[in-house]
């Protein structure tokens, strides 16, 4: 007669893991555009307001409990762990045991990877060291512990990185091409596109000139 198996059961009926409050939480600040701080001071201002919100998910009254890692502006997320010092930083705080809660303010912020091996090097990091993921946007959380969220969370690790494929790197630039082809568009930028403008419309009634 076949032995049956013992029931174990699953993480889903599992209550919610509360915040760890020995631990420090993080708060990981990235914009990858070299002039995202002036250009898009709103999408900075919102990353930096993620301070009050770990201190509202810890209920303290400080924030001295929140270590604050902000890589800036221009660092992409294809990059390596070791190739971006705050991120570098973090993981190795992680690894010695000093955070027990990590703040961002959309998935992608963590990582843009093409093959996704810097995903999953992460994700197992908060797994290991039980480091519970919190996301600005819609108020998502991942407890990499369970296999539910870890598929959650590479899930949107892989959107992130097919909307880099799909609508930057080939719509974008694909478009730049197209209006290249039709005079529309010259490399620069918009707010030099009305002395571009005008500077064509001169060199053309100069050389319609000539045949005046």
């Amino acid at each position: 007669m076949r032995k049956m198996k013992a029931y174990v059961p699953k993480d889903d009926f599992e209550l919610p893991k509360q915040i760890d409050k020995k631990r420090f939480t993080a708060v990981l600040i990235r914009q990858s555009d070299h002039k995202a701080e002036a250009d898009h001071i709103f999408s900075r201002e919102g990353q930096l307001k993620l301070v009050p919100y770990a201190m509202r998910l810890r209920e303290d009254a400080t924030a001295e409990w929140v270590r604050v890692y902000d890589e800036g502006a221009g660092v992409s997320g294809q990059k390596r762990i070791d190739q971006r010092k705050e991120l570098n930083r973090l993981y190795a705080d992680i690894k010695a045991g000093l955070i027990g809660s990590l703040v961002i303010m959309h998935e992608d912020r963590l990582f843009r990877d093409e093959y996704h091996t810097n995903d999953t090097t992460f994700i197992k990091l908060l797994a290991e060291y039980d480091v519970l993921l919190f996301v600005r946007t819609d108020h998502r959380r991942y407890d990499c512990t369970k296999s539910s969220d870890r598929n959650a969370l590479i899930e949107k690790m892989i959107a992130s990185r097919n909307y880099l494929d799909d609508h930057v790197l080939t719509r974008m630039n694909g478009s730049q091409e197209d209006k290249a082809l039709q005079g529309l568009f010259v490399g620069t930028n918009l707010q030099r596109w009305s002395e571009t403008l005008s500077h064509i419309i001169d060199r053309m009634n100069a050389n319609c000139a000539q045949y005046r």
